[in-house]
């Protein structure tokens, strides 16, 4: 696990502190977001198992739904204290998940998943460079027929799942 002197984000940004962070989206229904992702894969990758990649994974919110619903999860991310979190969560749920540091434009992984999931809109990309970047990555660690999962909230689509 990385330790704080080598975490690229600094000390007073918000993802420095896993605590906030949670507090600031617990309004999220996660077992119904692990269920949407459920019926994406029986629908678009009904032969795919259930290993999962979560970029910008933060504190690992999902993990336990995600842990409860069968999948084997990864998580990315490029806070050190944001893995920490992550690490603890899975630990108290008694998950064996794996976690990287690193950035979701340019990373690579020791063995390719069924699913990459983005959470929150959080596409953390600059310009069309860095775009390219994080889809060559994300197709390098996707099995063949694997899915690439963006939770986007797009104005006037409040309602619509």
């Amino acid at each position: 696990m990385p330790d704080a002197a080598s975490d690229p984000v600094p000390a007073d940004d918000c993802y420095a502190h896993p605590g906030y962070y949670e507090l600031a989206f617990d309004f999220r229904d996660l077992p119904h977001e692990v269920a949407v992702i459920e019926r994406l894969r029986e629908r678009f990758g009904p032969q795919l198992g259930r290993s999962l990649l979560q970029l910008a994974c933060g504190p690992a919110q999902h993990l336990p739904a995600l842990a409860e619903a069968g999948y084997d999860y990864s998580g990315l991310d490029l806070s050190a204290a944001m893995l920490a979190r992550a690490q603890a969560v899975a630990d108290q749920a008694g998950v064996p998940a794996r976690f990287q540091q690193g950035s979701m434009v340019d990373f690579r992984l020791p063995e390719p998943v069924d699913i990459i999931f983005v959470a929150l809109g959080d596409l953390y990309v600059r310009n069309a460079a860095e775009l390219d970047s994080f889809l060559a990555s994300s197709a390098a660690a996707l099995k063949p027929g694997g899915l690439l999962l963006l939770d986007w909230h797009m104005p006037g689509m409040d309602g619509v799942e």
